[in-house]
This record gives structure tokens, sequence and C-alpha cells, in this order.
């Protein structure tokens, strides 16, 4: 006898999750007031067979407890269990044809020899379309003392005519957590050393049946004295969550060197690519519910993107996963041809911008709160781990920095001033942040050109005195034509916009395919006053 039929539920307070539907049905048992027809519908291992079982004894019980729990000792319950003339139970994968269900109905009407007569109908989607049309009559006028229980996997494909005529109730996935603390509490009983994180693993993976944890939980005992983590990994072919994380991110800076590395490794592992996008896709679950506040153990990756981010990363994945189950082709090109569209589709560059923008505030306000305590103040280190830019406390730091060092991202509808302070290394800022990856030419990346081209503070501010004859538009177009001479790549799709000089800023009409180029050129390169359209 296998683990799970051990310790199979025989009362309601045995059984594992569903709350609602055991709740509702136990009333039943107290009143002795059931439904005569009841459905029972969901996923695999949930519990709808078992939670049936427990139905039928229970309304055949002379013996219930207060909780409307069958006492599993007299007649009544020995007829369930054991098997009398007033009980059955089958297959309707066995039994699809209408013959079947007549001789069910001719069954039925026979008087019983106990309290009531009960049938239980597993996989009862599997009959066929008669059958059906011969059960409807019983079902719309069974008799007094019939009880009739449905079990299907696919209520969908039950007609309408009978759901509208049942009680139905939905078995629904076992949370982990409850999993999990069943697990450890089987284990004790029958002395199965299993570490917690081995038991979290196990739930993970059966996804929210109790049954297939219970089994896998038998299967490694057999062949370990001890479950660990490592040995659940390593028998059902489970993905440490670092690396899941380590992919992830590479996936969202568009890094293909990162990712490339960690998918060979994973393949020559002998690890499936659809078993990685699976667990990818309860990874990227777990980020968002992390983003919305929910506690996660994937929260300090979470708050470095935006929830708009996230979700396109979830729908990729998601796309990833139908991929690979529909075609036979290289896992590692889809997983190439993903992260492509993440980060270079009109949808991946506007994630990509918005996440900039706001981590571009973000550390404009932490900067101006450190600014205003002054550097001599201890270092937060926190702060430049995060943001990559060195932060000194000596005197020679110049505390009092004008509010135009401070930078912020430059955007269509809004012109806002960006400059390089002497203490920021915007190239590792930005490379962090995986932009390198916008720039599928063999030319400078439009941050490296920057860079190289870029003007320290000093010299910014003797380009201002020299130039206090020009005006505000005046002076951006001249920056910026003296910018693009570097870059030729850029410089083209600028030449090809309209340029409107005006008092206060400069005017740039570009074209709609070269809009975003520009956009985080004129970003990076630190000229103010220049609109964009």
């Amino acid at each position: 006898m296998t683990l799970y039929t051990k310790i199979r539920p025989k009362t309601f307070d045995e059984v594992k999750g569903q709350e609602f539907t055991v709740n509702n049905l136990r009333m039943q048992s107290i009143r002795d007031k059931f439904f005569q027809v009841i459905i029972l519908a969901g996923q695999y291992g949930a519990g709808k067979t078992t939670l049936a079982r427990i139905v039928a004894t229970a309304a055949n019980c002379k013996n219930k407890d207060k909780n409307g729990n069958p006492c599993g000792t007299c007649d009544g319950c020995r007829s369930i269990s054991s098997g009398s003339v007033d009980f059955l139970e089958i297959d309707g994968a066995s039994n699809t044809g209408v013959d079947h269900v007549r001789d069910l109905t001719d069954w039925l009407h026979e008087r019983p020899l106990g309290k009531r007569k009960i049938v239980i109908i597993d996989e009862v989607h599997m009959l066929s379309r008669q059958a059906f049309n011969a059960l409807l009559k019983t079902l719309e006028e069974p008799p007094a003392y019939a009880l009739i229980i449905l079990c299907t996997t696919e209520a969908d494909r039950i007609p309408a005519t009978i759901r509208s005529r049942s009680a139905c109730y939905t078995i629904t996935q076992i949370p982990e957590a409850i999993i999990c603390e069943h697990l450890l509490e089987v284990a004790t009983e029958f002395q199965i050393r299993i570490q917690p994180e081995a038991a979290e693993l196990i739930a993970s993976y059966s996804g929210g049946a109790m049954r297939n944890a219970l089994k896998l939980l038998e299967q490694l005992s057999n062949g370990e004295d001890e479950i660990t983590a490592d040995v659940v990994r390593s028998v059902l072919g489970m993905s440490e969550k670092d690396e899941l994380l380590r992919i992830i991110q590479a996936m969202l800076s568009g890094n293909y060197t990162k990712l490339l590395e960690s998918l060979n490794s994973i393949a020559k592992s002998g690890k499936s690519l659809l078993s990685l996008t699976e667990e990818l896709l309860n990874e990227s679950t777990s980020l968002l519910l992390a983003k919305t506040g929910q506690p996660s153990s994937s929260s300090a990756i979470a708050e470095n993107y935006t929830l708009e981010r996230l979700c396109e990363l979830s729908a990729k994945i998601n796309w990833l996963n139908d991929e690979l189950k529909n075609a036979a082709g290289s896992g590692i090109a889809a997983y190439i041809h993903a992260t492509k569209d993440l980060n270079t589709g009109e949808s991946g560059l506007a994630g990509k911008l918005k996440s900039l923008e706001d981590q571009m505030f973000r550390l404009s306000a932490e900067l101006k709160s450190i600014k205003s305590v002054g550097f001599s103040k201890p270092v937060d280190t926190a702060l430049e781990a995060e943001t990559n830019i060195p932060i000194t406390s000596n005197s020679s730091a110049q505390p009092d920095l004008p509010e135009e060092s401070v930078p912020v991202l430059i955007t269509p509808s809004k012109t806002s001033e960006v400059a390089q302070t002497e203490t920021t290394d915007f190239d590792a800022l930005f490379g962090d942040w995986g932009f390198d990856s916008f720039d599928n030419t063999d030319e400078p990346g439009f941050f490296e050109s920057a860079e190289e081209t870029g003007t320290s503070f000093q010299e910014t501010a003797t380009v201002s005195e020299t130039s206090a004859a020009l005006s505000a538009g005046e002076l951006a177009q001249k920056s910026l034509s003296e910018r693009i001479s570097n870059d030729p790549v850029i410089k083209e799709k600028l030449l090809s916009a309209e340029w409107i000089t005006q008092e206060e800023n400069l005017l740039l009409k570009v074209l709609p395919e070269y809009k975003e180029d520009i956009l985080l050129f004129i970003a990076a390169s630190g000229i103010k006053n220049i609109t964009i359209c």
C-alpha cells in the first residue's frame, strides 16, 4: 500500500485545504441533509475522490460526532469502506456508454437495504453525450434516498443541463505552505528524515496536489537516509533559486553572455529547458507578488524594476513556455529571441525607459538628501552599492554642488537638466541597468560615446562663461552639433530631424523610428534645454 493511500483522510477534519467546500459539506452532514447531486470539480490529486468518499460515509453514518465526521465503525460506515449493495463507485472513463448508465439508473431505483443508496462516478466528463442524456432524467428527479456524487477534472465538459441540476464545488490547488507542513508531519509520523527546505521544494514541485507531494516523499525516502534540498533538486531536475534569478536578471538587462552561460550549463547537466521555463514562470510570479507588497524571498530583486517591466517579463516567459511546448526547435534560440524582444521591442524599450526614469529620480532624491546633511557624514554604503556611484566623505568633495549637477532623465514630455559630477561613473551606472544592449551596431554605444566626449564639471563651467552671449536655444544647438560629430550613427539620425532654435530651447522634430535612440543619446550627453517631438 502506498504512503498516500495509508494516510488518506477519512473525516472532514483530516482534509487539508479546501476550507469552504469542506465546511459546506460538513454542515450538510451535521444537519443530515445532503444535496442529492453533487459535482466535485478540480485538478488531479487535490482530494476530489477522497472528499466524495467522506461525504458518502457521513451520509450513511449512524454515530457522527458534533462536527459531522463519520465514526468509521458503524454498519453504515463499513458499508462504504468495505463495499455493500447500497454503494457503488465507478470509473466514467471505463463506463462511457449509454448501456452502463441505464444499468446504473435501474440500480438507483431499487430501494436500499440501509439508509441511502450512494454512487460516486469518477472522471464523469468521459461519459458520452448519449450517456449524459440517459442520466439526465435521473438527475432531474432522483429517488429520495439516492445520493449521486460526480467527480471531474474538466467541469466544462459536463453538459450545462447536468451542472444546472447539481450542487457544484471547485476543488482548488492546495497552498504550498499547507503541503509543506503536512509533509513534515507525515515524515515525523513515519520516521522519515527530511530537511524543511527539501519539503518546501517538494511542495513547490507538486503543483498544488497533495497526492503528488506524498508520492515524491515516499519515492525519495526509499533511496536516501535523509532527504536534503540537493537530493530533491538532483532527482527532480530543479534549478537553484540563485540560478533562476541570474537568468531573469540577464533577460531583463539583455546580457546575452551571462544568459548563454547559464543556459549552456543547464543544458549540459541534462535538465530540460521546458522545465526551466516553468520554474522561471513561477519565479516571475513571485517577483510580481513581491512588487505588489506581498512577502516574498524575491523582494530585493523586485525593487530594482518597475511593475510594468516585471509584467513584460512574465508575459514573455509565458510565451516562451508555450513556444517550447509546441516547437521542436532549439530552446536556447527561443530564449535569445525572447530576450531580444524584451529589450529591443517597442514595449521593452518603453519599460526600460520607465525603469531608468524611476531609478534616476530616486537617485536624485537620495543625492539631494546626502547633500543636505553634508558629505562629512558617514558614507551611505547601501546607496553606494546599489548605484555604483562612489561617495567620498572628505572635505574636497564639494558638498554644495548646484542642483543642476543632480542627474535627471530627459523625456519627450519634460526637459530636465543632466550634468555629470566628478564622482559619478555614468558608464558603470547605465551599464548595471543593462542599457548597452540598445546599441545593435558596431559603433560605440551611446553611453560609451557620451563618456568619451563628455566634459568635466570645470570644463562645463568654462564653456558656460564663453557662451554667455548665446540664447538657451542657440547654446543647446551649438553643444549638440559639437557632440554628434564623434558619433556618425546618431549624427545621421539627428540630421534627418528638423531643428527649430527658439529663445528658451532647441526643438527637435525627429522621425518616430529614431525617437528612442535620440532620447537616450541626449539623456547621456548632459545637454539641457532640448525638447523632442
